[in-house]
């Protein structure tokens, strides 16, 4: 520089090398420029005493500024060892003026100070930008570009040159450019996902892989309670990684000024992982079907989540919405969308009294894997036993013969030793029963009656039925509630006395642990066809439960109690 300004902030940097193979320690004096003031912490003057090692080098900086034009001297920063001047920088002389009288151009800042607008377009136009020619940086100019014109100056050299930078298109905002503003937010699209910002479509509209909010699926998501506890009113959402998506999923349409179909199928999705049922319809019914297409995305999701929701309806309507949508899509392409709709039809056929999964497994054809589950389940042995008065009702699957035998307890001791009514019934196997029936079953029925003796009718009694190596243990108490467990798969089903499903039944479960421990589980109710996944908690640890008992109840037909094992055919985790 051949000029400095007054008040301008200048830093002077020295630089020492030891050159040798020796360490060396020195002391270094250094003074600002006569007429300058110090800045941030500088003294006027300063000997420090440094060390460096072989073949190193030191740098520091000291600032300072002319307050008064004039000629000034810097005395020369100098090295001392053992009392001797063995290095000394040139001495610098300062032209300090108010103004610049000859201005060389030979740094970018040269152009800044200059305040040449055409100057700087036309370095603009012509410099190497890319590798910083003369140091140039696009933070130098863009104090510049709060002026419009200047600001439109500029963009159009980039533009020709076929050069962007992030910095000066932003100030599309400040001049309110809306096509500017759009090449901003598209260039800047990853960074704005990170903080879920929604944007009117026609300004921005990012591409689905840096969207942060993505839809999730949570399967299975079973809530362990139907009903929150009167004196917990911050239970909220239990399951922490929906919990978090549904935060974000609420934060991202708090920022939207109206809901897309997209955003109202989300919502009444989640309201159902919820158990918000009556929410979940209000938002579905908000939804105009007649404006989607079929070949258009959200279509599939609606008509499923329509055919869904129409379970809810109850059977007065016979389900004719959900038979409708599982017809349109018998032969969808898609496997996993195909999968879904075939479960509705299967749950409907179930309802109706039609499905016939068979009986041959071909366990070798894994493309079978799900309908030879199912066979599974139709062809392990079942045995479910109920008492109505002086009866026992058995219902039974693939067993072809069965004992049941008759033990008269205590009811009062019973019930005392443990909540679990049946907890001590293994007691019984070293009891001779009072009396033993043998009864041999007909393999093309499901039923069967067994009459109570006259001389027990008026007994309390553990009656045992054994049968396919199942085996039931039942007190001697009478429902109108008919209930069969699937224990492999930790299901139950509840019909009324003449098999039909009864939906909307009451099931409160209880899980012993291993340790003894008798905790809640879940509650719940049977579905359409009267039916309930009772081992399914998304809260409870199948791995650590030893036995489940079952409440089951209904207001208009009685009361009814079950024990089972957990199921072996479920995923366990402890």
């Amino acid at each position: 520089l051949k000029e400095f300004l007054t008040h301008q902030v200048y830093t002077c940097e020295v630089v020492v090398t030891n050159v040798s193979t020796d360490h060396q320690s020195f002391q270094v004096l250094w003074q600002i420029p006569e007429g300058a003031l110090p800045l941030t912490n500088t003294s006027y003057q300063k000997t420090e005493t440094k060390e460096l090692g072989p073949y190193t080098t030191l740098t520091f900086k000291f600032h300072f500024y002319f307050p008064e034009t004039g000629q000034f001297v810097q005395f020369p920063t100098n090295i001392t060892m053992n009392e001797k001047v063995v290095a000394t920088a040139k001495t610098c002389h300062f032209d300090v003026v108010s103004e610049l009288t000859e201005i060389t151009f030979e740094m970018f800042s040269d152009y800044i100070q200059s305040g040449d607008i055409d100057k700087i377009c036309e370095f603009l136009a012509t410099a190497n930008l890319i590798e910083a020619e003369k140091g140039f940086k696009f933070g130098d100019i863009l104090w510049l570009l709060k002026d419009k014109d200047t600001f439109y100056k500029i963009i159009k050299i980039l533009k020709d040159r076929l050069i962007y930078s992030n910095d000066v298109w932003s100030y599309s905002m400040h001049h309110g450019d809306k096509e500017l503003l759009q090449e901003y937010l598209q260039r800047n699209r990853l960074v704005l996902s990170r903080y879920n910002i929604s944007f009117s479509e026609d300004l921005f509209h990012p591409s689905a892989e840096y969207i942060r909010f993505r839809h999730l699926d949570y399967y299975p998501l079973v809530n362990a309670r139907a009903h929150q506890m009167a004196d917990d009113d911050s239970q909220g959402i239990l399951n922490r990684e929906f919990r978090e998506t549904y935060n974000r999923f609420l934060f991202k349409l708090a920022e939207k000024e109206s809901l897309n179909t997209e955003d109202k199928l989300n919502w009444a999705f989640y309201y159902l992982l919820q158990d918000k049922t009556k929410e979940a319809i209000d938002m579905f019914a908000q939804i105009d079907g007649s404006t989607l297409f079929d070949n258009e995305g959200m279509r599939i999701q609606y008509d499923y989540l329509g055919a869904y929701l129409d379970f809810y309806n109850g059977p007065e309507s016979n389900f004719l919405l959900a038979r409708e949508v599982v017809t349109k899509y018998a032969d969808y392409p898609v496997l996993y969308w195909k999968g879904l709709f075939q479960e509705i039809h299967e749950q409907l056929q179930e309802f109706d009294g039609l499905l016939d999964l068979g009986k041959d497994i071909y366990q070798a054809d894994e493309h079978k894997k799900r309908v030879n589950l199912k066979k599974s389940k139709n062809l392990a042995p079942a045995l479910e036993a109920r008492l109505d008065r002086n009866e026992i009702l058995l219902d039974y699957m693939n067993i072809p013969k069965l004992d049941i035998k008759y033990y008269v307890i205590d009811p009062e001791l019973m019930f005392s030793k443990s909540p679990f009514i049946t907890q001590n019934t293994d007691e019984f196997s070293y009891i001779k029963p009072l009396q033993v029936d043998t009864y041999e079953l007909d393999p093309d029925q499901n039923t069967f009656r067994a009459v109570i003796g006259q001389e027990y009718a008026s007994k309390t009694l553990i009656i045992e039925v054994i049968g396919g190596g199942k085996q039931v243990f039942l007190p001697y108490f009478s429902t109108e509630l008919k209930v069969i467990v699937n224990e492999n798969f930790g299901e139950l089903k509840v019909t009324d006395q003449q098999g039909s499903p009864l939906a909307k039944v009451y099931v409160k479960v209880y899980a012993r642990h291993h340790g003894g421990d008798v905790k809640f589980f879940r509650d719940g109710y049977t579905d359409i066809r009267g039916k309930i996944e009772y081992s399914q908690s998304s809260s409870g640890k199948l791995g650590q439960i030893e036995k489940f008992s079952i409440f089951i109840m209904s207001d208009e037909l009685g009361s009814l109690a079950k024990e089972c094992a957990p199921p072996t055919n479920v995923k366990k985790h402890n």
